[in-house]
């Protein structure tokens, strides 16, 4: 992301929000989204049929829902009807279905119309970012009229791309499966002794989790309620203690 940023001397603590959000690489999987006009419009027009969001890529309609009218600033707040697919590109549509206070089809600005239309109306539009951003959006136009929607009722559109949710834990797996784990010895005892207890002897248990690791700090001690183990009988039967915790054994039958 690189959202812009104001006067940061003014508004350091706004800025500093920015530098989080910029180190993302998307938006949020069930975004808050807002879409400005140049006047009241009839809010019962708006339903997942005038506004929805596609993927660019292909896929289904995706409606909205919590429509939200600010009258103070014209803007109409939504929020997509589901969670959003992650790493995934999407462009908002407002169709020109949605009507203004007196009933009459919202129109198409003069700058959408010529910013869709490769017209360079400014200084930023021979911006590569701002080529780049265009060619997304007529990708998006394009996946609107696969999915049945006229060109002609387009007032307006957006593209964003979702955040990778799951992009570190994707990572930790690969790691994890090219290498080769040691054997699980559970010699943790003293002398090297087998750490491997029947549930049956065990009459107290004390849970202590390291919580730092330089300098080396420990959560408070809690007393684990053993009775939990033992709700259905033989199901637990031993109790292994390794160097990355304790693992549950299930005693077949």
């Amino acid at each position: 992301m690189n959202l812009p940023k104001a006067d940061c001397a003014a508004r350091v603590s706004a800025c500093e929000d920015l530098d989080i959000l910029n180190e993302l690489d998307g938006f949020n999987l069930q975004p808050r989204l807002s879409i400005p006009f140049t006047g009241p419009i009839d809010v019962g027009t708006v339903s997942s049929e005038t506004v929805f969001l596609l993927p660019v890529g292909g896929g289904t309609r995706i409606g909205i829902n919590q429509v939200v009218w600010d009258l103070a600033t014209t803007t109409l707040h939504v929020e997509s009807d589901e969670l959003l697919d992650q790493h995934t590109r999407y462009v908002l549509v407002v169709t020109r279905d949605v009507r203004d206070a007196v009933g009459d089809p919202v129109e198409a600005s003069g700058a959408f119309q010529a910013f869709r239309h490769g017209r360079k109306v400014g200084e930023r539009d021979h911006d590569p970012a701002v080529t780049a951003y265009r060619d997304a959006l007529l990708a998006g136009l394009e996946a609107t009229v696969a999915a049945g929607v006229d060109l002609n009722k387009v007032a307006v559109a957006s593209v964003f791309t979702t955040q990778s949710v799951t992009a570190v834990l994707e990572k930790i797996r690969d790691q994890i499966k090219a290498d080769t784990p040691e054997p699980a010895d559970f010699l943790l005892g003293p002398g090297g002794t087998r750490t491997l207890f029947q549930l049956d002897h065990i009459t107290q248990l004390t849970s202590r989790q390291q919580a730092r690791v330089d300098p080396p700090g420990f959560n408070p001690p809690v007393n684990v309620n053993l009775g939990l183990l033992r709700i259905i009988p033989r199901a637990v039967g031993q109790l292994a203690f390794r160097g990355f915790g304790i693992r549950t054994c299930y005693r077949a039958g």
